[in-house]
């Protein structure tokens, strides 16, 4: 075949092809960050400083150094022009066939979503890279046969293009973050479209009430509980599934399921930040609002404890006069929010006291369960069992029964479902594993609050060892390490091992346990959690008992 200039350029063109492929490949990890980060740029772009090892692996730098390296040696080989292009091109394929075909092992434990918004960011990146290499050609290469020794002038902008190409490969997560600011107006286009959608089938649901709940914890298990109680009653009644409790994830319930006959729809609504639960409140105008808890949790993201509770409060601002709101009277923050009510308010808690419509007594717990007394303020009593474990599941069962003893459900009939309840996954579930081993499910908890209930349910196993798994809590802004060594000073009392996931983020932890005159040999640092396994499988009989406290999403991962 005869060399001339336009199949030379043709050659190189058709050599970005594989480049394409092996770029999406690459991007894929940084991809599912940003999916992982809810696709919120500014949280993108902090995870990144996290992870900036990963942007810089010795990998990167290889593949990074490998094409200058090769393509100095090309173009001042003696070798023909004619056939050093043809190495510089077969070098260039082979390159990104070996990225294509051994992608990076990235180890997650939630997989890449491939959802309608997934795709419309993969061909927004495909878009950016495609303008990128556009942009190279354009830049690098002289007219077709412009220059007297085209061949040579072909093959020093074709080193300067691949060199430049594999660089912009290389950084794939910055042209991730830059592909999901482009089609932010679309996605926001679409948001309201659907929002709009969904307002409209809600305004179609004459007799529907909704029920929302929030709170810092708690919400997702009463929401759980509630639904069980209700489900009961004669009355249809639909519930946001797993923590479905942002705009999107309520507008696909609404759109899917809810339909004209259902009577109560109960809403978990969550919040990274103010505004978060009144967009929420106007997709759904809530007759009753449910307030679990306020506490540090998400502090990261708020700033302050003060604008978490004023962010929670805006379920009771939205409420109507003919309203109720359930509360949690022994958190002071719900207290606080109490105090500017125009509806009715139902209080809550352990132990009889002023403001509080219904209360336990008599609380007590063992490895089967947890059993008490429940009061109200119109003279009721019922002994109440449940196969929950913690004080703070007593509270989640307190908010949804005042909730619907409201709703004129009786005490027995919520007797009744208490006792049938199974726990939430992952939220202090009690599993049994092989060789006669106990296993605590705690992993969906990262609260301060919980992290200490969940200590208290593993000191109430009274045989085998006791050992604790994991990578301490997030998103506690300032109070997180000092929170974390606190964790760590009260699992010195109840555990025999403890085993941290990730070496940096667990610090605390460790100079709590350590504090408290921990043993040191008994402390574990592991860098995932299969390592984790590993080491807790080394360390177990029949008879133990294990507890995983949180389990950080791979965006916190270390490894």
């Amino acid at each position: 075949m005869q060399l001339t200039p336009a199949n030379i350029r043709l050659a190189i063109i058709l050599s970005l092809v594989p480049w394409l492929f092996a770029a999406y490949f690459k991007a894929r990890p940084w991809l599912h960050l940003l999916q992982l980060e809810g696709y919120k740029g500014r949280s993108y772009l902090g995870c990144l400083k996290r992870h900036h090892a990963k942007i810089f692996a010795p990998r990167v730098l290889l593949e990074l150094g490998v094409l200058p390296v090769l393509g100095a040696g090309i173009l001042y080989s003696p070798l023909p022009e004619s056939r050093a292009m043809g190495l510089l091109i077969a070098f260039w394929l082979l390159l990104q066939a070996l990225q294509i075909l051994w992608p990076p092992r990235t180890g997650v434990k939630k997989e890449l979503v491939f959802t309608a918004r997934l795709l419309r960011l993969v061909a927004a990146f495909k878009v950016v890279i495609g303008f990128e290499a556009l942009l190279c050609l354009w830049l690098l290469f002289p007219p077709l046969g412009a220059a007297p020794d085209w061949l040579g002038a072909e093959l020093g902008a074709a080193v300067w293009l691949f060199i430049f190409l594999q660089l912009g490969s290389a950084l794939a997560p910055l042209n991730v973050w830059l592909a999901g600011e482009l089609i932010l107006p679309v996605e926001e286009r679409i948001k309201q479209g659907y929002l709009r959608q969904a307002r409209e089938i809600v305004r179609g649901c004459p007799q529907l009430e909704v029920i929302a709940v929030t709170g810092s914890y708690g919400k997702t298990s009463t929401k759980y509980i509630l639904n069980s109680i209700m489900t009961g009653t004669p009355h249809p009644t639909l519930m946001t599934p797993e923590s479905y409790n942002t705009p999107m994830g309520i507008c696909k319930v609404i759109r899917g399921q809810l339909r004209p006959f259902h009577r109560f729809f109960i809403v978990e609504m969550g919040a990274r930040q103010r505004g978060d639960i009144a967009e929420l409140c106007r997709l759904t105008p809530p007759r009753m609002g449910i307030l679990t808890a306020i506490g540090p949790q998400h502090l990261e993201s708020f700033g302050s404890q003060e604008a978490i509770a004023a962010t929670k409060g805006e379920l009771l601002q939205a409420l109507p006069q003919d309203g109720v709101a359930v509360i949690n009277w022994d958190n002071q923050y719900c207290r606080q929010l109490a105090q500017d009510l125009r509806c009715r308010c139902l209080g809550y808690g352990l132990g009889a006291g002023p403001g509080k419509q219904m209360w336990a007594e008599d609380v007590s717990s063992d490895p089967a369960g947890t059993r008490f007394m429940l009061c109200s303020a119109d003279g009721e009593q019922l002994q109440l069992r449940t196969r929950l474990l913690g004080e703070h599941n007593v509270y989640n069962i307190l908010a949804a029964a005042c909730a619907a003893r409201y709703l004129g459900v009786s005490l027995d009939n919520i007797a009744r479902a208490v006792a049938r309840l199974q726990p939430v996954p992952h939220r202090l579930q009690l599993l049994r594993a092989e060789g006669g081993v106990s296993i605590i499910d705690d992993a969906f908890n990262s609260n301060p609050a919980g992290a200490r209930a969940a200590l208290e349910v593993l000191r109430g196993f009274s045989s085998g060892k006791k050992i604790l798994i994991t990578p301490g809590m997030v998103e506690l802004g300032a109070r997180e390490f000092e929170q974390n060594r606190k964790f760590g000073q009260m699992a010195a009392g109840v555990c025999d091992f403890v085993i941290l996931v990730g070496p940096k983020r667990t610090t605390p932890i460790a100079q709590g346990l350590r504090e408290a005159g921990f043993a040191g040999e008994n402390i574990r640092v592991v860098k995932d959690l299969q390592a984790a396994r590993r080491v807790m499988r080394s360390l177990v009989s029949r008879g133990d008992v294990v507890l995983f406290e949180n389990d950080l999403p791979d965006n916190y991962s270390e490894s």
